[in-house]
């Protein structure tokens, strides 16, 4: 960065920014600069061969999940190099890449949406919650119960009748078959989103949280995620599409009253919520406004409301005298005012 006299840079009675960072981060509709961390979306590609209704999972259950993402990581990558010596002369090479797992923080939401997708994930998988579990002991299903300490699968012998772990048929497709994290931001103006699609995503863990009596948290749930490649791309945002589910369902659509009522693609120069606030002046429920007026009245018409500046100036300040001229010998004197 370069260095700049912060003194040089003052023009008068004008306080401005520094010359090289605004050239950089300011010029060009702010094309250069930095994207926000908390304008993302995260979009959940499940298999459509995989029938989700039970425990409410439906398609509205799906665009609901997208919105209770609370935190996620951005793809990393793991170059592999080897060092080769050719006639005494280093050489490094590619020998290929690792992609490294991310870590995804989900609301524990009460509708149970974010445990309902693990559970349904579950048993996409694995068999052992796919036998039948009683609500309180003790265990009925014969899967669990034990005879003289012998699984019960052992003990008569039929042991292909209960399926536990990873004994699954027929699951040869994935569950996910893509996972999409996009930043939003703007480029020129113009709403844009880049994207990072996680092509056949596997859940490497999956942790509940805890609860704790002494705690006042949201309880979150946490899910590490490994996938095969990425895939990145850049487009601009469209509503409900790109992405998908985005500012369609279940976002505020109401425009600000702190702005204006439609939004151009050029900067007019104006102060948008001063502006706001002037055309609901009448509107009492808008906190801020009426003073944002009455403050903007009362300076440009110092004659018909008190004006503090004005009555220093005038020196009619009551009980107070302010000297008139800076000599040294002038000494300002103060009568204190009773309020009671």
């Amino acid at each position: 960065m370069a260095q700049y006299n912060f003194a040089n840079n003052v023009t008068g009675s004008t306080l401005r920014d520094y010359q090289h960072a605004a050239r950089v981060f300011v010029d060009g509709n702010m094309r250069l600069s930095p994207k926000l961390k908390h304008l993302y979306h995260v979009v959940l590609n499940i298999n459509e061969n995989i029938i989700l209704t039970t425990n409410g999972l439906d398609n509205v259950a799906k665009r609901e999940m997208h919105l209770l993402v609370k935190q996620c990581d951005l793809p990393g990558y793991q170059m592999r190099t080897e060092t080769l010596n050719q006639y005494n002369r280093k050489k490094v090479i590619q020998t290929g890449v690792q992609y490294d797992p991310i870590n995804m923080l989900w609301h524990d939401d009460s509708a149970n949406l974010t445990n309902f997708l693990f559970q349904k994930y579950f048993d996409y998988y694995y068999s052992d919650a796919n036998h039948g579990v009683d609500t309180s002991p003790p265990v009925t299903d014969p899967a669990y119960l034990r005879n003289n300490g012998l699984n019960s699968s052992y003990d008569n012998g039929e042991v292909m009748r209960y399926k536990f772990g990873l004994d699954r048929p027929n699951k040869a497709d994935n569950f996910f078959t893509s996972i999409q994290i996009f930043q939003l931001h703007t480029n020129d103006l113009t709403p844009t989103s880049t994207s990072f699609t996680l092509i056949n995503p596997i859940i490497e863990s999956w942790d509940h949280d805890e609860v704790n009596s002494q705690g006042s948290e949201f309880a979150t749930n946490r899910m590490r995620i490994s996938y095969e490649a990425v895939i990145m791309d850049v487009n601009r945002t469209d509503i409900g599409n790109i992405p998908a589910g985005f500012g369609d369902y279940r976002y505020d659509q109401t425009p600000s009253p702190l702005g204006q009522a439609t939004i151009t693609s050029s900067i007019n120069g104006r102060d948008n919520a001063l502006l706001g606030s002037q055309s609901l002046a009448t509107n009492q429920k808008l906190f801020g406004s009426n003073v944002v007026v009455n403050a903007s009245n009362v300076l440009s018409n110092p004659g018909q409301a008190p004006n503090i500046v004005e009555n220093v100036i005038s020196n009619t300040v009551a009980n107070y005298i302010f000297p008139k001229n800076q000599d040294a010998q002038n000494i300002t004197s103060a009568i204190i005012k009773r309020f009671i």
